[in-house]
């Protein structure tokens, strides 16, 4: 169900699942929101929305190995934290105003694919990177989002990202001269 009269966790008074202690939490076709998914192997896959139209609602995806992999369509207004990994990215994935924080290895590791787009996040990491861009990814944009960590958080080996890497290095290792959001767009070559 992908819509907001049916999907999981839209029914009035449905509550909070707890979905933990599996090798997949969940298995999504469709939409959730207000769910709270953690001890996983993978938290969730699948395709549709993760998220509702407000961090009030928010699924929390905590303490799993992998937050979120192998997911199709957009991710939005969700908290994604304390996860090995908390996203690994697919093509034309859409990542909007989550809150992504404390992933031990990386925050969202984009590694070749092409068109994942975020926006409006606020990224954290105590240890590991914040973003990792790698494998040939390309048409990348990271956009109006906040990374904080006290040292470099973005990581990119593709060629043509070289450019876009100097000028984050610069803005991280700079944060007096920067207002902490990021604007940035990588493009490519497949």
């Amino acid at each position: 169900m992908n819509n907001t009269y049916g999907g999981f966790g839209f029914t009035a008074g449905s509550g909070i699942n707890t979905i933990s202690n599996n090798t997949t939490g969940v298995q999504l076709s469709g939409q959730m929101q207000d769910q709270t998914i953690s001890g996983n192997h993978v938290g969730v896959t699948g395709s549709g929305i993760i998220g509702g139209t407000s961090l009030s609602l928010a699924n929390n995806i905590t303490g799993n190995q992998i937050g979120i992999s192998g997911f199709t369509g957009t991710i939005r207004f969700s908290q994604i934290d304390n996860n090995g990994t908390g996203i690994i990215a697919t093509t034309n994935l859409q990542i909007l105003h989550n809150l992504i924080y404390n992933n031990t290895t990386v925050a969202l590791l984009i590694s070749g694919v092409s068109n994942v787009q975020t926006s409006d996040n606020t990224f954290y990491a105590a240890t590991g990177d914040n973003i990792r861009i790698i494998n040939n990814s390309s048409n990348v944009e990271i956009q109006n989002s906040i990374l904080w960590r006290r040292t470099a958080t973005i990581s990119m080996s593709t060629t043509p990202a070289r450019p876009v890497l100097q000028r984050l290095q610069h803005a991280v290792s700079r944060p007096e001269r920067h207002s902490g959001l990021l604007d940035a767009k990588l493009h490519g070559h497949p």
